[in-house]
């Protein structure tokens, strides 16, 4: 997992704000939109950064693995406003993979061996 970073598509001229989306454990394929805008799809991270958010009422909707969330917020002019949430953590093909590969690394360690 790692930090994402995004920047809404809001005109240079108007005073803008961000937000921080923060999961309590690394989600995987987060897909998050903004007033309309898709600002970050499949994603597997713990934390994403969206800057340059137009100031005032904000329609968000995140989806992380097999939940979504909508909800509605204030952005701030030049704050970084966080918002927790919570996550199953990674999906079931991210663990089968992992156990897929954990398996084949034994596999192939004991015929080199």
């Amino acid at each position: 997992a790692h930090d994402v970073t995004a920047r809404f598509p809001a005109p240079p001229d108007q005073p803008t704000g961000a937000i921080a989306f923060v999961f309590t454990r690394a989600a995987s394929d987060v897909t998050i939109s903004i007033n309309g805008a898709l600002v970050v799809r499949g994603a597997h991270t713990e934390r994403v950064t969206v800057d340059h958010i137009p100031t005032g009422r904000a329609q968000i909707i995140v989806a992380a693995g097999p939940e979504e969330k909508s909800f509605e917020m204030w952005v701030e002019d030049g704050k970084t406003t966080t918002v927790p949430l919570g996550s199953n953590g990674v999906s079931p093909v991210d663990g089968w993979r992992g156990a897929f590969v954990s398996l084949a690394s034994v596999v192939l360690y004991a015929v080199l061996r």
